[in-house]
């Protein structure tokens, strides 16, 4: 009997393979010399005493005190998330070189520059 999912991966298999790329592609996130590297966690938690709803309610935040660099992916779509352009474009670098040393495809035609305007 033929299984439904035919010769095709599984989405399951397909979404753990990217989930483990993404995790080697940031490193270890206490290496200084990490760009992904963050120190602390800011807890800004509805309820909690001098909550600010315009600020996210959960913030890692480097050494420096800049909100530490991330990846944010939804299925094969991948952006950086990073405090200044500097770090993007490092971030970024990283990235499409972690991906290649695994053998995954990154399309550099699809890099947008930085922008902290959606859509650009």
């Amino acid at each position: 009997m033929r299984s439904a999912m035919g010769l095709k991966s599984s989405p399951y298999n397909l979404v753990q393979g990217s989930l483990r790329a993404k995790r080697l592609v940031m490193g270890d996130p206490k290496d200084e010399n990490n760009h992904f590297a963050w120190h602390s966690v800011r807890l800004n938690l509805p309820g909690t005493e001098g909550y600010d709803s315009t600020i996210p309610w959960i913030v890692k935040l480097r050494k420096d005190g800049l909100v530490a660099s991330d990846i944010a992916q939804y299925v094969d779509d991948v952006r950086i998330i990073a405090a200044t352009e500097e770090l993007d474009w490092l971030c970024s670098s990283k990235m499409a070189k972690g991906l290649a040393w695994l053998g995954l495809q990154d399309a550099a035609r699809k890099r947008r520059m930085p922008s902290q305007r959606l859509g650009t």
